[in-house]
C-alpha cells in the first residue's frame, strides 16, 4: 500500500501530492434501511453484495454506524485550500512517527492548522469531524469502514449525514461487483506512543530474553505486534511485484539472507584504543481477495516489499509456511554487559566502547547508547543497510551530543556532500549486459539514474540520520528558544526531503518492473534503493578522545560509520566483496558478469 499524501494517492501516482484528485466509484442501488430509535438502537445495518467471482458467496457489509443521529455538517469542497502544507505538517510530527502512517481523517485536521495530538482528541470525540475532509476521501474512508465493518469504531461517523453513506454504498457496491475489495482503515492510534515502545521493546524473531516480563527489553513472542507499521522509508524489494514475470528463472528467485560474519558469535567490544577495523556492523493494493481476516496484522506501506532473508533458507513460493516464526528454532536473547548498567552507571571508557552482538543478543551498546534490532529483526531493513536502532528512551542522550556538532553538520550539507556519493558511485551493471536488455529496460535505468540524481539530498540524509535537538528536554529550563531555530530548520528540510521519497519509492519500483524492468535489477549496486528503515547514525560522547588525545570530529565519525556499514554511501567506496555481500548468492553464482565484462557496461550513458 501507498502511503497517503494526504489521501490514499494511486499507487502509480507521482506527481506533486499537494494536488490530488479522489477515485469514483461504480454505480449501484441503496438497500432498504430499518428506522432507528434513540430509545432502542438497532444492530448495524448490514448488506449482502455479491462480489465479482460468484463461487465466493455474498460479502457482507456494515452500511450505518449502530447509533447514527447525523447532523447537518457538511464537509470540505474538493477545492478548499489547505491552511497547511503537507511538508509543515510531515515536519511537525513526533520523532519516529512518519507522514505516511499517520491516519487519513488525523492528516486532513492537521492541514487544517492543528498539530497532532490536538488532532487525535479531536477525532476521538462524540461530535462532527466530517467538516475537516474533502467530500471524495471523506466517502472513501466511510466506504473502507463500511466494507470491513469498522464503522462504530470511529466516532465521528455517527454524525455523517444520511446523504453521504448512500453515496457510499453505491460507490461500495460498485466496486465489489468490479471485484475491487477496499483496503482496511486503520484504528485510531497515537503512532508516537507506539513508536516508543516498538523501540523501546527489543524485538528478535523467535527470541526471548529469560521470563521476567518487567524488563524492559523482554516481550512475549506469542503476542501479536500491536501494529505491523515500520517508522522509516520503502523497502528494497521483496520479489518487488508478483504479478510481473521474467524470462529466466533467477527473475523469480526471492532474496535470501546474506552471510554472517563467523567471527560475530560473541559480543565484542572496541574502543578507540582500538584499530579501526575493529568497528564491525551488527548485523495493498485495493483489489484482493475478499475477504482479509479483521485479526491479520496489518503491514506497513514501507515494509510490505522488504527482503525476506531467512538464515540458510532462501523464500520461495512453493512453501510459504516454512518462514513461519514455529518452524525456526528458539533462541535465548540477553542484554550484553553495558546494556544491563544505566546510561548514568558508564563510566569514560565504557562509553567509548562499540558491543558487536551475537544472534542471541537483543540489547547492547554503542559509545554508550544503547542499541537494538530494528523491529522485525533483519526482515524489517533493506539488506546492505544497518539493521539497528537506538532504543527511544535512549535518544535524549544522541540528541545531548548533537549541539557540539551542529555547525560541523550545518557547514558540511552547505558542501552538498551528496554530490560526491553520486559522482562516485557504481557506473556499470553487475549481473545484466546492457547489450541484451530491451529498449524499454535502457530508458527505465537512464530514468532511474536522472530520478537519484534529482533526490540525491533524501538519499543521503537517510543513511547519515543523526539526532538533533531541537527542544529543551522535559525537565531542562531554557531561557533562550532561539538556540534551536538551525536545527529546527535542518530537521525541517529533512523530513520533508525524506517524506518526498519515502512516500512514492514503492510504487515507483512496482511500476518499473511492471513496465519490464527484470526483478533481479534491484540487486545491482548501481540501482540505488531507498532503505525501508532509518539509518541512525550515533555520535561519540564528548568525553571520548581519539589515541592523541583530539577530539573525534564529524567528518572523523562520518568516516567511521560509512566504513563500517559500507550501505551508507551506496557502495560507493568499498571493495566488491563488500558490495555483494548482502546479494543472494544464487544470484551472484548465477548472474555475476567477470571483471573484464563490466567495463563499459553502463547502468547509464546519459549519466557518466
Amino acid at each position: 500500500m501507498i502511503p497517503p499524501y494526504p489521501g490514499p494517492v494511486d499507487p502509480d501516482m507521482e506527481d506533486d501530492y499537494d494536488n490530488y484528485q479522489a477515485g469514483d466509484g461504480h454505480g449501484g442501488q441503496d438497500g432498504d434501511h430499518e428506522e432507528k430509535s434513540e430509545d432502542n438502537p438497532p444492530t448495524p445495518l448490514r448488506s449482502d453484495v455479491p462480489p465479482a467471482d460468484a463461487k465466493g458467496g455474498p460479502v457482507y457489509a456494515q452500511m450505518r454506524p449502530t447509533v447514527h443521529p447525523g447532523s447537518d455538517v457538511l464537509p470540505l469542497s474538493p477545492q478548499t485550500d489547505f491552511k497547511r502544507l503537507i511538508s509543515d505538517c510531515a515536519a511537525s510530527l513526533p520523532e519516529f512517527v512518519p507522514w505516511p502512517d499517520v491516519r487519513l481523517d488525523v492528516q486532513f485536521v492537521m492541514r487544517m492548522d492543528h498539530g497532532y495530538e490536538e488532532a487525535l482528541d479531536i477525532l476521538r470525540q462524540d461530535c462532527p469531524a466530517h467538516q475537516y475532509f474533502p467530500k471524495p476521501w471523506l466517502l472513501e474512508m466511510l466506504v473502507k469502514m463500511m466494507y470491513h465493518g469498522t464503522l462504530d469504531d470511529t466516532l465521528w461517523t455517527r454524525h455523517v449525514p444520511e446523504t453521504f453513506y448512500k453515496m457510499a454504498e453505491v460507490m461500495l457496491q460498485g466496486r465489489l461487483r468490479s471485484g475491487m475489495y477496499p483496503e482496511e482503515f486503520p484504528p485510531l492510534r497515537n503512532l508516537a506512543e507506539e513508536a516508543a515502545a516498538e523501540i523501546e521493546i527489543v524485538e528478535v524473531d523467535g527470541s526471548r530474553e529469560s521470563d521476567d516480563s518487567r524488563d524492559s527489553d523482554y516481550e512475549d513472542k506469542d503476542k501479536p505486534s500491536p501494529s505491523g507499521k515500520s517508522v522509516d522509508g520503502p523497502s528494497k524489494a521483496k520479489s518487488i511485484d508478483e504479478s510481473s514475470s521474467s524470462d529466466s528463472d533467477t527473475d523469480e528467485e526471492q532474496p535470501s539472507k546474506p552471510k554472517r560474519n563467523p567471527k560475530r558469535n560473541r559480543v565484542q567490544s572496541s574502543s578507540d584504543n582500538s584499530s579501526e577495523d575493529e568497528l564491525q556492523s551488527s548485523s495493498s493494493s485495493q483489489r484482493r481477495s475478499p475477504r482479509l481476516s479483521s485479526q491479520k496484522e496489518p503491514r506497513s506501506p514501507r515494509s510490505k516489499f522488504a527482503l525476506q532473508d531467512k538464515p540458510d533458507r532462501p523464500s520461495s513460493k512453493k512453501n510459504p509456511k516454512k518462514r513461519s516464526r514455529t518452524s525456526q528454532p528458539k533462541r535465548e536473547g540477553g542484554k550484553s554487559p553495558l546494556a544491563q548498567k544505566s546510561y548514568e552507571d558508564l563510566n569514560s571508557r565504557e562509553l567509548a566502547i562499540i558491543e558487536t552482538p551475537s544472534g542471541d543478543i537483543v540489547s547492547w551498546r554503542r559509545r554508550g547508547t544503547r542499541f537494538s534490532p530494528k523491529k522485525g529483526g533483519i526482515e524489517g531493513q533493506t539488506p546492505g543497510f544497518p539493521n539497528y536502532a537506538p532504543q527511544q528512551p535512549e535518544t535524549k542522550y544522541l540528541a545531548r551530543r548533537w549541539p557540539a556538532v551542529e555547525d560541523e553538520y550545518a557547514a558540511l550539507v552547505e558542501k552538498e556532500p551528496w554530490l560526491e556519493m553520486f559522482n562516485n558511485r557504481v557506473k556499470v551493471l553487475y549481473f545484466h549486459r546492457r547489450e541484451q536488455l530491451p529498449p524499454a529496460v535502457i530508458r527505465i535505468l537512464d530514468q532511474h539514474v536522472g530520478y537519484m540524481n534529482d533526490r540525491l539530498p533524501a538519499f543521503w540524509y537517510i543513511l547519515h540520520w543523526f539526532m538533533m535537538k531541537t527542544k529543551p528536554e522535559d525537565d531542562e529550563k531554557c531561557d533562550d528558544l532561539t538556540i534551536y531555530e538551525r536545527a529546527q530548520d535542518l530537521y525541517r528540510k529533512r523530513q520533508a526531503l525524506h517524506d518526498g521519497v519515502a512516500r512514492t519509492f514503492e510504487a515507483r519500483i512496482k511500476r518499473l518492473i511492471k513496465a519490464g524492468m527484470p526483478k533481479t535489477m534491484v540487486w545491482e549496486p548501481g540501482f540505488w534503493l531507498y532503505p525501508c528503515k532509518i539509518c541512525c547514525l550515533y555520535l561519540v560522547d564528548e568525553s571520548t578522545k581519539k589515541v592523541d588525545g583530539t577530539r573525534y570530529t564529524l567528518a572523523d565519525q562520518i568516516a567511521m560509520a560509512e566504513l563500517e556499514d559500507p550501505g551508507r554511501t551506496q557502495w560507493t567506496t568499498c571493495t566488491d566483496d563488500e558490495r555483494l555481500a548482502h546479494v543472494p548468492a544464487k544470484i551472484v553464482d548465477k548472474m555475476l558478469l567477470p571483471k573484464h565484462e563490466r567495463v563499459n557496461n553502463w547502468v547509464s550513458t546519459k549519466f557518466q
